[in-house]
C-alpha cells in the first residue's frame, strides 16, 4: 500500500524535461496517489480510521532509533555488529562456515569470557564447520605440528604432548606398539594339505588355510592370489613338492609350508616259500621305507620263513636281532620290484636261512 515509485522531474535547462514533460510527469505521479486512495476506500470512514490503518502498517516495521522487537525470525545476511551487550535469553548458537583464521579468536576463548553472560551453561553452543575455504589438512590446524602434512617413510602416530594441547609426530611409537602386540598376540596361519604318497602315483593336492586377522597380500610359491582366497588345488602331482604360503600382515611377511612327498615302501612278513615273486612281495605287510624297525612279531607257526624286504639303497650296515641277540643267518637277494603304480625300484630281500615253527620277535637295526 502506497509503495509507489514516482518519476523524477528535472527542471528544464534546454537539454532535459520541457514544460510539457513536467506537466505529464506531475499528472502521472498524482494518478498513482489517487490509486492509493482508491485502495483505501472502504477501509476507513474518518481521519482517525486512517491514522489507525497507518499505525497498523507501521507496527510491521522495525524502528532504527527506538527499542523494538520482532515477532518472527530476523535474518542478517551480512552480519551483526553490536556496540553493547548482546543478549540471547534462550541460548545462542554460533556457526562458522570455515575454520577460524589464526589471528581470530573463538567466541568461547578466554579473551571474551568476561563479555559473555551465561545464565545456563547448557544453552551456549559453538559449532565450527570445515569447508574448502579453511584448513584442509591436519597440519594446517593451529595446535598440530606442520610436519603432519609431509610424506613419511614410516607409519607414524600423532600424540598430544603432556601438559599441553599441542599435537606432535611420533615416528617410533607405532612400530613399538606393533612389536609389542605381535609378541602378545602373534599372527597365526593355519595351513593344511599335502602328505606322503607312494612313488609312481599321481595325486591331487588340496590346500586350505586360515588367518586370525585381515591380511594385505598372499601368494603360494610366488604365485600371487586374490586376498580373499583360502583354498587352492594342484592336480597331477607326481614328485616331491613343497608349498609355501606367504602373506603380508601389518607390513611384515609370514610364511608357512606343507609338502607332498613320494616314498617307496618296505615289506615284511612270513611265507613257506623259499622265494617270492613280485605279487607275493606286494601282498606282505608294508610301511614307508626306513631301514630300522622296532621289535615286530613274525608268526611262523606251521613252518615258515621270516622275510624283510626294503630298497637296496637303505640296507648298508643292517642288523637283525632276535630275542635280544644279534642274528646273522640271513639270505640276501637283490632284484627289481614293481609297485602297484608301475614304479620300479631295486630291493634287497632278506630271508632267515632256517625255517621256523614258532613266534619270533625280530628287531631291525
Amino acid at each position: 500500500m502506497m509503495d509507489n515509485i514516482y518519476e523524477n522531474i528535472v527542471p528544464w535547462n534546454g537539454a532535459n524535461d520541457t514544460g510539457r514533460d513536467v506537466r505529464l510527469k506531475w499528472q502521472r505521479n498524482f494518478a498513482k496517489i489517487g490509486i492509493n486512495f482508491q485502495e483505501l476506500e472502504g477501509k476507513f470512514t474518518t481521519v482517525d480510521d486512517l491514522f489507525d490503518l497507518i499505525a497498523q502498517e507501521l507496527d510491521k516495521k522495525l524502528s532504527k532509533t527506538e527499542d523494538d522487537q520482532a515477532a518472527g525470525i530476523v535474518t542478517f545476511l551480512k552480519g551483526l555488529v553490536a556496540d553493547g551487550l548482546l543478549e540471547a535469553n534462550a541460548g545462542l548458537v554460533v556457526r562458522k562456515t570455515e575454520v577460524v583464521e589464526p589471528l581470530m579468536i573463538s567466541l568461547l576463548s578466554e579473551e571474551l569470557e568476561d563479555s559473555i553472560v551465561e545464565e545456563d551453561v547448557d544453552v551456549f553452543i559453538e559449532e565450527i564447520r570445515t569447508s574448502t575455504g579453511g584448513a584442509a589438512t591436519i597440519g594446517e590446524l593451529d595446535n598440530v605440528v606442520d610436519g603432519a602434512d609431509k610424506i613419511s617413510d614410516t607409519d607414524d602416530l600423532l600424540v598430544r604432548l603432556a601438559g599441553t594441547s599441542e599435537w606432535s609426530i611420533n615416528a617410533t611409537l607405532f612400530s613399538q606398539v606393533s612389536q609389542l602386540m605381535s609378541k602378545v598376540f602373534p599372527f597365526t596361519i593355519n595351513l593344511t594339505g599335502g602328505g606322503i604318497y607312494e612313488k609312481g602315483s599321481s595325486q591331487i593336492i588340496n590346500l586350505s588355510w586360515t588367518f586370525d586377522r585381515d591380511i594385505e597380500s598372499q601368494s603360494i610359491n610366488n604365485e600371487s592370489l586374490l586376498i580373499g582366497i583360502r583354498a587352492k588345488q594342484y592336480t597331477d602331482v607326481i614328485t616331491d613338492t613343497t608349498y609355501t604360503l606367504k602373506t603380508i600382515q601389518g607390513g611384515q611377511a609370514y610364511t608357512k609350508s606343507v609338502s607332498a612327498q613320494f616314498k617307496t615302501k618296505k615289506f615284511y612278513g612270513v611265507s613257506a616259500n623259499t622265494s617270492l615273486d613280485n605279487d607275493e612281495i606286494l601282498s606282505l605287510s608294508s610301511a614307508w621305507s626306513g631301514r630300522t624297525q622296532s621289535t615286530t612279531v613274525f608268526d611262523c607257526t606251521g613252518g615258515k620263513y621270516p622275510y624283510y624286504i626294503l630298497p637296496t639303497s637303505m640296507v648298508s650296515g643292517i642288523q637283525f636281532w632276535i630275542g635280544g641277540l644279534r642274528n646273522t643267518d640271513w639270505n640276501e637277494e637283490t632284484r627289481e620290484v614293481t609297485n602297484s603304480y608301475g614304479y620300479k625300484e631295486s630291493y634287497t630281500i632278506f630271508r632267515l636261512n632256517s625255517i621256523q615253527t614258532g613266534v619270533l620277535n625280530i628287531e631291525v637295526r
